[in-house]
């Protein structure tokens, strides 16, 4: 599979399941956007960049590109100002990660289980970015993450 299908896969999945949970969804015409789609949250639209996520080799964490990586294409950074959610779509899960941009790493790294060293602080737990964890009860209302969410541990 190349990366033209993952993306596609991923778009796709993350569409279906905003949809699913009743969040309209608008995707631009083109390819030539910083963002895949918008969803309307009830706090507005949000510009959302998706990717397809990876579980690591040890099973301890998933991971997927917060920059743009196309052939003869602008490579960078996705900034807040370009985007405001990167979505990763895990395959095998098919669980969907959502995280604000402009986290200043070209690797959003969400931890699944401890650490083999046993760190505790710092870690950004993938359970705290899961799509329903922006959900509220009714499964309709999200609460929309800010970069300061990026910060927070258990």
């Amino acid at each position: 599979m190349n990366t033209k299908q993952k993306g596609d896969i991923a778009q796709l999945a993350i569409t279906f399941e905003l949809v699913r949970h009743g969040i309209p969804v608008a995707i631009p015409y083109g390819d030539n956007q910083r963002y895949d789609l918008i969803a309307e949250f009830s706090r507005g639209l949000l510009r959302i960049q998706c990717k397809m996520a990876r579980v690591t080799s040890d099973g301890g964490a998933v991971t997927f590109n917060a920059c743009s990586i196309g052939y003869k294409a602008r490579r960078g950074l996705y900034t807040a100002l370009e985007v405001d959610l990167l979505a990763g779509y895990e395959l095998s899960s098919q669980k969907i990660y959502l995280v604000p941009a402009g986290i200043g790493s070209a690797a959003v790294i969400l931890r699944l289980h401890d650490c083999r060293n046993n760190q505790r602080a710092g870690i950004r737990w993938a359970r705290n970015f899961e799509l329903e964890s922006f959900l509220g009860t009714d499964g309709l209302e999200p609460s929309v993450p800010s970069l300061s969410s990026w910060c927070f541990t258990d």
